[in-house]
């Protein structure tokens, strides 16, 4: 996904491939895969901030048994370029959602993974209600649908 958002914006496989490499080292995205402490970290420290910041929330995860490496992994290994995907048209749309996309890159690549929670947290709080009015167990699956239509249709 990473690739694909970065080939769209360039139109330049060389400088795609530059970009992709830079990107891997700033964010130390080769460092996210489950036998590593790194991400395990990242886990933690995403659950620790929807304690903090949504508490509500939190409380409904834990007694669900849901910790955020359920929902946010896709969040992390591809900075949110997943929802590509959910574009399909108009144009217009696209373009839209490639400007917004490209703000929150050029974020993350300024601030870190500090840019990252962040946008995590919005979105758990913009779809806060809604994931807290679905049943238990469509809680994980609700998420991802929600975050697409907020990074297409609304704005941080």
């Amino acid at each position: 996904y990473i690739v694909s958002f970065l080939c769209i914006m360039t139109q330049d496989e060389s400088v795609t491939f530059e970009l992709f490499i830079k990107v891997i080292k700033r964010l130390s995205l080769d460092k996210l895969h489950s036998t590593n402490p790194s991400i395990k970290l990242k886990y933690y420290q995403m659950d620790r901030l929807v304690s903090l910041y949504l508490p509500q929330l939190a409380e409904c995860f834990r007694h669900e048994n849901i910790d955020s490496s359920r929902y946010v992994t896709s969040w992390f290994s591809t900075l949110f370029a997943n929802y590509l995907d959910s574009v399909r048209s108009p144009s217009t749309e696209l373009e839209a959602f490639k400007e917004l996309l490209t703000a929150l890159w050029d974020t993350f690549l300024a601030k870190g993974w500090k840019a990252v929670f962040k946008a995590g947290l919005y979105l758990l709080k913009r779809f806060e209600r809604e994931v807290l009015s679905v049943e238990p167990e469509d809680m994980v699956c609700t998420l991802p649908m929600y975050s697409a239509f907020c990074l297409l249709y609304t704005s941080p």
